[in-house]
């Protein structure tokens, strides 16, 4: 069985050195603001785990996989990436458009908890199955085999990013298996999978 997830946003370094989206349509949430004394992130943040398994890649591939592994726990674990999520404003609202009905706090809580459609555990834990292939394509697409959701991870897109865009790249794809899928919304750059993964990657450039 093939799902189609939507398209994949390959992660382009802009003028700045921030990733970018290759969307030609520009996500107008505002962006957010810290407090001036925030409340220090909880635990589930420092301790949030990766358990991604690959298949097809190549042992420099397989390390840029696991650099862009370390990025997500590390941005995870930020007090900056808490306050963008609790923060992010579309139209001066605090919200995320596509939220399923959750609030900025929930679905942080969400992303630790790390809940996934294949089996509902709250772990803490980001799993996601990846093989790589020699395939050119804008999309990526989960295979379901004995249950597990693969996701196909296409070469020429793997080649043309950086960690932090792959840390993006992965993310937005398991905010699929936590219940945010773009593909239900009519403007998925501004949904929760977008916006999230938008916030990782560009995070994750203080840790190349």
């Amino acid at each position: 069985m093939f799902i189609v997830l939507g398209l994949f946003t390959a992660c382009q370094p802009s003028t700045n050195g921030e990733p970018r989206s290759l969307s030609n349509v520009d996500d107008t949430s505002t962006p957010s603001v810290a407090t001036a004394d925030p409340e220090p992130v909880p635990v589930e943040a420092t301790t949030f785990e990766t358990n991604i398994i690959t298949e097809g890649l190549t042992v420099e591939q397989e390390m840029e996989v696991q650099k862009a592994a370390e990025i997500i726990k590390m941005v995870v674990a930020s007090q900056e990436f808490k306050d963008r999520i609790l923060n992010h404003t579309v139209n001066g609202v605090k919200t995320f458009l596509n939220n399923k009905g959750f609030t900025n706090e929930e679905i942080y809580q969400k992303i630790l908890d790390a809940a996934e459609s294949d089996n509902l555990t709250k772990d803490n834990v980001m799993e996601l199955v990846i093989e790589l292939i020699p395939q050119k394509s804008t999309s990526l697409i989960y295979r379901i085999i004995s249950g597990i959701k693969k996701v196909f991870f296409f070469l020429n897109l793997f080649q043309n990013t950086t960690p932090a865009g792959i840390a993006q790249n992965l993310f937005m794809q398991w905010l699929g298996k936590i219940g945010f899928n773009q593909a239900d919304n009519v403007t998925p750059q501004l949904s929760v999978q977008q916006a999230v993964s938008q916030i990782i990657g560009e995070l994750g450039q203080k840790y190349l």
